[in-house]
C-alpha cells in the first residue's frame, strides 16, 4: 500500500499524521517523496506511523518485487 496512500485513505494531510503519530512532519515528506527508503526510518517511527493510521507495519513499507532475499530467488542456469 505505501505511507503516502495509507494516508490519503484516511484523509490526513502530512501534518495531521506528524501530530497524530509524533514522526516529524518533514521525515513523512521523506519518506512518501521517496527521499527516505523504508529501511533507513527507525522501527520506533514505523510502529508510530502505523499505530497512527491504524493499519500493519508491513503495509506502510512494502518491499517491491526485485528486492527477494538471495536464497528466494533461484540460481542462473546456463547451458551450452
Amino acid at each position: 500500500m505505501g505511507l503516502k496512500i495509507a494516508r490519503q485513505i484516511r484523509r490526513l494531510t502530512q501534518r495531521q499524521l506528524a501530530l497524530r503519530s509524533g514522526v516529524a512532519e518533514s521525515t513523512i515528506s521523506l519518506i512518501e517523496g521517496g527521499k527516505r527508503a523504508y529501511t533507513q526510518v527507525g522501527y520506533a517511527d514505523v510502529m508510530r506511523l502505523a499505530r497512527a493510521l491504524g493499519v500493519d507495519p508491513e503495509l506502510l513499507f512494502p518491499v517491491p518485487a526485485n528486492k527477494t532475499a538471495r536464497s528466494e530467488t533461484p540460481d542462473k542456469v546456463t547451458t551450452r
